[in-house]
């Protein structure tokens, strides 16, 4: 963290008696809350425990992310379950609201196989398809080994087996639906958990569902039933089942007990020897199966059925979404966290957790609430990079017009538009009543009434402009406009209502919320360059709805095979307004929204009577908002949304119920495709926080008539596959055109010009769920806006009746009667412009440089993880993560130095750092003085008091040259 420096001569320290501060809060605590209950107390254990508990082997585990990891918690029945954070994995340079992932428990009980990822990362395919990290978690000792290979977010995906050998799928990670798309081959890894070791990948000329390993082998779900995989890649099928199975068991006896279904009906199977026997059957709604350790299989819900099982399967009446511990003792039926900006829950410090279980035996209900361990050895080594990240830099040089600054935080060789890191380029971090209020006024063609910004606004040196005039939206076919929901639920999938990035609360300044802005190549084939910065393969996503198309630098624009550009770059002062004023940003993705509509509109693609006021009416909008839109040629080829969103498509857990049903959903989005994550937010707004400590609900949600109604918003699996498609959901095949031959077995029935199925059963039918396709739906959502149309904003502080800026964590702009005549050297200059100015600054009285680690091509990838947040001493700070030195051969090092100017004079001086009110966290943060003549002298501070201080770092006398920090 680096904020400013303020130097006071030994005759001012004489004269003026400063009191020392108390020691600081611990990071993440509340003086006035109780203690969370992470145990169960030791006086009811005997009477909520299960008989025995003191000699049971039994571990439960659970995870939870947020926007500082992907927390792996865990605790034993013999310890009364008192929890533990075994873990909290994240990868540096990533600026997302939440880590989400996978994982699964080895025969032993011990250990975890875990995938994780940003959230965000669900949005994309490519990055679903294997850009997951991998680390193997030791739920005992809590030791992190990260893995070096990317995989899968599908949600099968690790699989493990009854012993300590688990199985991760990679699949080619290109977007379907574009022809001119090729791809590699599908790859599985064997992980041995015990040893930390990854194999050698097995090669597939296919792509298969569900994979874990059995024996030696390697059994997957296929078409129509289980196959074995052998270690040169050869499949063969092994046991027949319905459609493709899914949860799949290895149990110890070397059997596999799985699900298949039929419509809305499920059973649980067990395969041994090529023998297939029924153990259970049920709704889907109403059948669960569950892995425990030790070749365990556990069958959930309320089955209509229940066969003699094996000594393998336990039946445990308990929902059938429930977590289960290894052993089968403890059921959690809910895990839900904090927000990810409450001053007691700092971006840098881990959300508090709420779970609720239930003994299996017993039914008696058990209440915990923990917070994550973030600071602990095991809990760096979590955070440090995965070996993906790692490799080898490329050896390529960059030519100087494309190399970087090693001084200057803007790179002026970036391909994105707006930079980060760019005092001038703040986004102020609005409240999610703002955005709702920002929303409900851009739907209706109010916006420019209410938010029309004039020349300099903010201080951004930006002309005058209005914005739905950048971003004027077609008029919807035949008429009409958008519920405020879909707006919004789009905004809560593509960025948790944010413009700026996570470090910032409502109010507070700092980097615009940004996709991949260094063009990270993290989940390509090739393992030596994903720590590279690769600037053509920038996202360029910008705030709230990511909007990329025309967000690179002219120049820089995105480009076909053959070199032609594909986009055209806005006015880079239309690029400003996108990335730092959210207003901007909702009219262009509105604008993008109302262009979705019109075309699958006019294409026939329609729901229902195609009525925009129908929450669900907007399914094929929304999907092609997501995966694009394919016009039809009307030459006979493919046309319409493409299969990655296809509801069908079994890269989605077939079991899963309407999105956000239970909120505790937002931790695994990969499960449902983006329409129905979309609408699943409509129905069921986020919670945000409005300022520290206060929470709300994100926005009005949309409404329908009653409960089974609401129920009811998730369309079939099978509803777009039809023959009009060529799409039968009772058919399974694989495709086996080469661009496609790794996916998953479907129903897709399409064949190409040579007759190889290649997936293009592109939906294009009108269709109707909940009424007949061209039939008014009466039973669908609606929305509810919370503001009327020309609802001002504030021009005045203090006003009412209006809207207005959040008022989190104000800078501390005034300098105490203790300080006139001190010398302050600030980390930006005095005339820097700034969003939430403090009125005139304090002239500095020196200057402040950043040195950055480099690499030997040209490129900065210490860049990365270093932010700027509009907070603390006259409202700048710059802040970077804690490592060590060494991290990553020392290429992640960024260098602050303060230096006195012109009023510097020999003497001895008492040195201070400011430290902001919200984001120091590190309790060891070293300051090295140069005291002239190469003498030096260095103090380590505690940086977490959590408010705008001056922490002194002691008198020291300098006698030659001018002193710096």
């Amino acid at each position: 963290m680096a904020a400013a420096v303020l130097l006071l001569s030994s005759p001012a320290m004489s004269g003026t008696a400063h009191a020392a501060p108390g020691a600081p809060p611990t990071p993440g605590s509340a003086p006035t809350q109780a203690e969370p209950a992470d145990r169960v107390p030791p006086a009811d254990r005997d009477k909520l425990l299960a008989q025995g508990w003191r000699t049971s082997a039994d571990r439960v585990w659970t995870t939870s992310g947020d926007a500082n990891g992907f927390h792996v918690l865990t605790a034993t029945a013999s310890s009364g379950y008192t929890w533990e954070t075994a873990a909290s994995l994240s990868e540096p340079g990533f600026d997302t609201d939440r880590w989400i992932g996978n994982a699964c428990v080895t025969g032993s009980g011990r250990r975890l196989v875990v995938v994780y990822a940003p959230r965000t990362f669900t949005n994309k395919a490519h990055l679903f398809d294997r850009g997951g990290f991998t680390a193997v978690v030791d739920l005992k000792t809590h030791q992190v080994t990260k893995l070096p290979v990317q995989s899968s977010l599908a949600y099968f995906n690790p699989g493990c087996g009854a012993g300590e050998t688990a199985v991760i799928s990679q699949f080619d990670g290109e977007t379907r639906e574009d022809p001119k798309d090729t791809t590699t081959e599908s790859r599985l890894f064997t992980i041995d958990a015990a040893a930390r070791k990854l194999s050698k990948p097995i090669h597939l000329a296919t792509e298969l569902s569900s994979p874990v390993p059995v024996g030696d082998g390697i059994t997957a779900a296929a078409a129509g039933g289980l196959v074995t995989v052998s270690a040169t890649g050869k499949v063969t099928r092994s046991a027949a089942a319905t459609g493709v199975p899914f949860r799949l068991v290895p149990d110890r006896s070397g059997a596999v007990v799985f699900m298949d279904r039929a419509d809305d009906q499920a059973r649980v199977k067990r395969a041994a020897g090529g023998a297939v026997t029924e153990l259970a059957r049920g709704t889907t709604a109403e059948l669960g199966l569950v892995r425990g350790d030790g070749g365990r299989a556990f069958i959930t819900g309320r089955p209509a059925h229940v066969s003699t099982l094996p000594a393998t399967v336990r039946q445990i009446a308990v929902a059938p979404g429930s977590e289960l511990s290894t052993r089968g003792e403890l059921a959690v039926q809910r895990v839900a966290a904090s927000d990810p900006r409450l001053q007691a829950n700092d971006p840098a410090v881990a959300r508090a957790v709420d779970v609720t279980a239930t003994v299996t035996a017993s039914g008696k209900h058990l209440s915990f609430r923990m917070t994550p361990e973030v600071a602990s050895p095991e809990a760096i080594a979590g955070r440090a990079a995965n070996p993906k990240l790692g490799a080898a830099a490329r050896t390529t040089g960059l030519s100087a017009a494309e190399a970087g600054s090693p001084t200057n935080p803007v790179e002026a060789e970036r391909y994105c538009s707006v930079p980060r890191n760019d005092v001038a380029n703040q986004a102020v971090q609005p409240k999610p009543r703002n955005v709702e209020w920002a929303v409900n006024q851009a739907i209706v063609g109010t916006l420019n009434q209410v938010a029309s910004r004039p020349a300099n606004w903010k201080n951004y040196g930006m002309p005058a402009y209005a914005p739905q005039t950048l971003f004027p939206a077609p008029a919807l076919l035949p008429a009409g406009r958008v519920p405020a929901q879909i707006m919004l639920g789009i905004i809560a999938q593509e960025s948790n209502m944010w413009q700026a990035a996570r470090y910032a609360l409502p109010g507070v300044p700092a980097n615009p919320l940004m996709g991949n802005f260094y063009g990270r190549d993290i989940y390509n084939s090739t393992e030596t360059d994903d720590w590279d910065i690769n600037w053509a393969d920038a996202d360029c996503g910008y705030g709230l709805t990511q909007a990329t198309d025309g967000m690179r630098l002219a120049g820089h624009e995105k480009t076909d095979e053959n070199g032609n550009k594909v986009e055209i770059a806005l006015p880079y002062q239309t690029q400003r307004a996108v990335a730092v004023d959210f207003t901007a940003n909702i009219a262009y993705g509105l604008k993008i929204l109302h262009e979705k509509w019109n075309q699958t509109y006019s294409a026939g693609l329609r729901v229902h009577n195609a009525d925009p006021s129908a929450i669900e009416n907007w399914f094929f909008a929304v999907w092609a908002y997501n995966s694009g839109f394919y016009p039809n040629k009307n030459d006979g080829s493919p046309w319409g949304v493409g299969w990655l969103n296809n509801p069908v498509n079994p890269r989605y857990d077939p079991l899963r119920h309407p999105f956000m049903t239970v909120y505790e959903d937002a931790r695994t989005p990969q499960n449902w495709p983006y329409p129905e994550k979309v609408l699943g937010w409509a129905g069921n707004p986020i919670t945000a926080t409005e300022s520290p400590g206060v929470e709300l609900r994100g926005y009005n949600y949309a409404w329908w008539g009653t409960d089974q109604d609401k129920a009811k918003v998730k369309p079939p699996l099978e509803l777009f596959c039809t023959a009009d498609n060529k799409c039968d959901p009772n058919v399974k095949v694989q495709p086996n055109d080469p661009d496609v031959v790794n996916e998953k077995p479907g129903p897709c029935l399409n064949k190409n010009a040579s007759g190889l199925y290649d997936l293009k059963c592109w939906a294009h039918s009108p269709v109707g769920w909940k009424a007949p396709a061209g039939s008014p739906c009466n039973t669908c959502g609606n929305e509810q806006l919370r503001f009327n149309p020309g609802y001002p904003w504030c021009s005045t502080a203090g006003q009412t009746g209006c809207e207005s800026d959040g008022i989190s964590y104000p800078p501390a702009c005034s300098v105490s009667t203790a300080e006139i005549g001190d010398e302050i050297v600030d980390n930006v200059p005095a005339d820097a412009p700034s969003p939430r100015p403090c009125g005139p600054k304090t002239p500095t009285a020196g200057t402040f440089d950043l040195a950055f680690a480099g690499e030997s091509n040209g490129t900065y990838p210490s860049k990365i993880d270093f932010h700027q947040v509009g907070g603390g001493w006259q409202g700048h700070y710059w802040r970077g993560s804690t490592r060590t030195e060494a991290a990553q051969g020392g290429k992640l090092k960024v260098t602050g130095t303060w230096r006195l100017g012109s009023t510097w004079r020999y003497g001895a001086y008492e040195v201070k750092i400011s430290v902001p009110e919200f984001g120091a966290w590190t309790e060891q943060a070293k300051y090295t003085i140069h005291l002239g003549g190469g003498k030096t002298r260095y103090r380590v501070i505690n940086q977490t008091w959590q408010a705008n201080k001056w922490i002194s770092l002691g008198i020291s006398r300098s006698r030659t040259g001018r002193p710096s920090r």
